[in-house]
């Protein structure tokens, strides 16, 4: 089988059918019940290895490789939410996977930061927001100080974990007792104090320390939310399209990206930010 193959340091790229037939009868159910849906998919791929996830996204799990856990989000949701979870399994393909293992990045990733520009670039469904790695993520620019997150991420992490443990609710509860302004449990309100440091510790990793984030419950476009306000919102967006640009402009001096044709001129206050093609991993 295919823990034989990797004893004797032979690398399988493909779980081939020689190895999956080591599983006759899993081999059969398989063959009995994917089998006739895949011989009618017009794609090749999968009616040749019908045996197979769909689509086994290599890159993923080479990426993730080594890794005991990585952060997630769902691909269509109302809200931010950024989790860990354990690597020893199959990621659906309607998760959003990051292949960040340290608590720095969960306090980039589910800072008002992020979720700002995310709800600005994103594809929207009715009050839903459907995230997309090119549009919400390779195009944000990340902090250069991004390690100096590290304390506040693992101290909002232990504390939402300790909510969800002794609530025994998930993420999206959890998040709608934060965002709900009747909401006045002590474990709540600790938790959004968390995420206010947590928000203004992202902002000075930037360099912004003079920014005034104005924290409350606001109406937004996905509802009442507790988070900045506008002001600090359009703000944030201005600052961060503009260090996309001089990222991109950084590139292209280096000769690692092409020079981009439909730079705006104007901010997002005045004129509404175009979407970049420049990127910055941190």
């Amino acid at each position: 089988g295919r823990k034989e193959l990797a004893r004797n340091g032979i690398v399988e790229p493909d779980y081939n059918r020689d190895v999956a037939a080591d599983f006759p009868d899993m081999l059969k159910i398989v063959e009995e019940k994917v089998k006739p849906e895949r011989d009618r998919c017009q794609r090749e791929i999968r009616r040749r290895r019908w045996w197979q996830y769909a689509e086994r996204a290599p890159r993923l799990y080479s990426a993730i490789s080594g890794m005991e856990r990585v952060l997630v989000r769902s691909r269509i949701a109302n809200l931010n939410s950024i989790v860990f979870v354990k690597t020893d399994q199959v990621f659906a393909e309607r998760l959003v996977v990051f292949p960040f293992y340290i608590c720095c990045h969960l306090s980039l990733l589910q800072s008002s930061v992020h979720t700002e520009w995310l709800t600005k670039y994103a594809a929207s469904m009715r009050t839903d927001i459907l995230y997309s790695p090119t549009d919400c993520f390779e195009t944000f620019p990340f902090p250069k100080q991004i390690e100096l997150l590290t304390v506040c991420g693992t101290q909002y992490h232990d504390h939402r974990q300790s909510i969800m443990l002794s609530r025994q609710e998930g993420l999206t509860k959890t998040y709608n007792r934060f965002h709900k302004k009747e909401e006045k449990s002590s474990d709540i309100v600790e938790l959004r104090r968390l995420h206010v440091e947590m928000d203004y510790a992202v902002a000075a990793a930037y360099g912004w320390t003079d920014l005034e984030l104005g924290h409350g419950f606001h109406e937004t476009k996905q509802g009442v939310r507790y988070t900045v306000n506008e002001a600090a919102r359009v703000e944030i967006l201005d600052r961060l399209l503009e260090l996309n640009f001089q990222r991109h402009d950084e590139e292209v001096k280096k000769g690692l990206a092409e020079v981009k044709k439909d730079k705006p001129k104007t901010k997002t206050k005045k004129a509404g930010a175009a979407k970049t093609l420049s990127m910055d991993f941190g």
